[in-house]
């Protein structure tokens, strides 16, 4: 296993966005695995004007997995059935010009 420290470049910590939340959810049992792989591989699949945040020349691939509950619109309570469900995303890190650096799913 690698260890990776956070590059200095990055926002130490996220700001909270103003105004109010569309809705709300939580995550739990959370999984994540990343793994180096070329650009050349990965920054043919970006939409145009997304390109690659690197780190020591490298892209980077995540594989999240975790479980979702509570799921609702800010006015509305939770549904049973849908308001409670697993997800999985697969992502890849990304910078948009005059942006913060991103994640593209």
């Amino acid at each position: 296993m690698t260890l990776v420290a956070c590059p200095s470049d990055r926002p130490a910590t996220a700001r909270r966005p103003t105004g109010s939340p569309a809705g709300f959810h939580r995550w739990s049992d959370l999984l994540f695995v990343h793994w180096t792989i070329a650009p050349s591989e990965v920054a043919p699949l970006l939409p145009q004007g997304l390109s690659l945040d690197t780190w020591q020349g490298e892209a980077w691939v995540g594989l999240v997995l975790f479980h979702m509950s509570g799921v609702r619109p800010r006015f509305f309570p939770p549904v049973p059935g849908i308001s409670t469900f697993h997800e999985t995303n697969v992502r890849t890190y990304v910078r948009y010009p005059d942006r913060e650096p991103g994640v593209w799913f």
